[in-house]
């Protein structure tokens, strides 16, 4: 059965659409489900523009991307909930019944650091680009990419 990955972030336009579409890109897709929800997400919103540029430029398609609002059946169905910054981390630990065990921030799981508040702002959050240059969605994106391979590495470890 396949692993469910669910990536979080504010609106689903940006980051956690980035992720998802980058995490299917780098791994084979007959063990891990990827998805991606936003916390304050307008359903059915496109993904920004310069998220769909930066990730054409890779040869990954978002142009049909649609965002949508993390609820709890989706959270229930994860198997693992990677966001993008700590507070969207304790965000879903105080409002939905999920176990703790499942929710990191994705450079914690990457890094195997705990995210504290104090560090989690500090090191282990993905900036938001929303509003930003291509170069700031650039960079995002590499961050993203970056923190996604160190994932799946320990995902493919079974070490969650």
């Amino acid at each position: 059965m396949n692993k469910k990955v669910l990536f979080v972030c504010t609106g689903n336009t940006c980051r956690s659409s980035m992720a998802e579409y980058l995490a299917r890109q780098l791994t084979a897709a007959d063990k891990y489900t990827f998805d991606s929800a936003g916390l304050a997400a307008i359903e059915g919103s496109a993904a920004a523009e310069p998220a769909v540029e930066v990730m054409a430029e890779q040869g990954i398609d978002i142009s049909e991307h649609q965002a949508k609002r993390l609820a709890a059946d989706l959270a229930d169905e994860a198997d693992l909930i990677l966001t993008m910054t700590y507070r969207h981390k304790k965000n879903i630990l105080e409002n939905l019944s999920v176990s703790e065990a499942k929710v990191f921030t994705l450079k914690e799981f990457a890094s195997k650091k705990e995210a504290t508040s104090k560090s989690g702002l500090a090191e282990l959050d993905i900036s938001d680009p929303f509003g930003q240059s291509l170069t700031t969605y650039r960079q995002c994106a590499q961050e993203i990419e970056t923190a996604i391979k160190s994932a799946l590495t320990r995902l493919k470890e079974n070490d969650f």
